[in-house]
């Protein structure tokens, strides 16, 4: 069985949360049956989240009070994690298969190619190169990487991640592969980028987001394009969830975000070398607290007035 995307699983974790806080609310229960009828991948979410009770020892029937016990949170917290987990064990198998090479979450590493092109891999990454005779291709399995690119006009360099395509001669520029939604940043030189037949010139300075069946450019300052290798990320009217993508490439864990502040458009310069940090500067503006849960696993309330 194909696992549900990650954000779905960590909607349904804040949604049972939320859920078994108040069984009794009519409204709520509501809403979480809407959203589970609304797709078959969110029933499965759903019921990794339900397994996830089962693992913390907790019976579906009985209700998470408030405040709640801190050790029954702590257990929860650790059993969402071991879901999710089991959850992405399967494609996280077969992304190591592929890959030439892959990194853990933090800081990322940088590699150089057979050409004398480089790559900076941002943490929780993935990349496979096949360098050839005639064409040079390295396709993004997950993650983040920026590429600096050796001119050679006999054999086009390619970057692929998922359905979209890249093609430059010899420029440097960004990738970033999320759920469901692909950027490309081009520092300087020019790329074109190739999706869903249709295709986009890119010059220095200039940052294409394509996703939700929609693709946006906008202007990036070149020194801001993948700014993640000194520990910062600066964006301008991107959504949230990119940033919080960049928050756990950096440092892993599980972060329970609804889908509905992953879509908000942000812009702002945030510090990566710590997500507590990071996580409330991002948050603020929109009148969220981020707590942690136990460990590396957060989720985000409403601030109180």
């Amino acid at each position: 069985m194909t696992a549900p995307p990650a954000r779905l699983l960590t909607e349904a974790a804040d949604r049972m949360l939320d859920l078994r806080a108040a069984p009794d609310d009519p409204a709520r229960q509501s809403a979480a049956d809407a959203w589970i009828a609304a797709h078959p991948d969110h029933r499965r979410a759903w019921a990794l989240a339900e397994r996830a009770w089962i693992a913390a020892g907790d019976a579906l029937d009985r209700p998470l009070p408030r405040p709640a016990n801190r050790n029954r949170v702590r257990r929860l917290g650790a059993a969402l994690a071991a879901c999710l987990a089991l959850a992405l064990a399967v494609p996280e198998a077969r992304v190591r298969l592929a890959a030439d090479a892959v990194t853990p979450s933090g800081p990322g590493r940088s590699l150089s190619l057979a050409d004398g092109s480089t790559v900076a891999l941002a943490g929780d990454s993935a990349v496979a190169a096949r360098l050839g005779a005639d064409a040079r291709r390295v396709e993004l399995l997950r993650g983040a990487a920026y590429f600096e690119v050796t001119p050679d006009a006999a054999r086009p360099f390619t970057v692929a991640a998922g359905a979209v395509t890249v093609t430059v001669r010899g420029t440097g520029f960004a990738v970033t592969r999320g759920d469901g939604r692909t950027t490309v940043a081009v520092a300087h030189g020019a790329v074109t980028v190739e999706a869903d037949g249709i295709a986009t010139a890119l010059r220095g300075g200039e940052r294409l987001e394509i996703g939700a069946g929609a693709r946006r450019v906008a202007a990036v300052d070149p020194a801001d394009v993948a700014l993640w290798r000194a520990d910062r990320l600066a964006v301008t009217d991107a959504p949230l969830g990119e940033v919080l993508d960049a928050v756990a490439r950096r440092h892993g864990g599980l972060y329970l975000v609804g889908d509905d502040l992953r879509g908000r458009r942000v812009t702002g310069v945030f510090d990566l070398s710590d997500p507590g940090r990071a996580l409330s500067t991002l948050f603020a503006p929109q009148r969220r607290t981020p707590e942690r849960v136990v460990g590396n696993v957060w989720r985000v309330r409403a601030t109180e007035k």
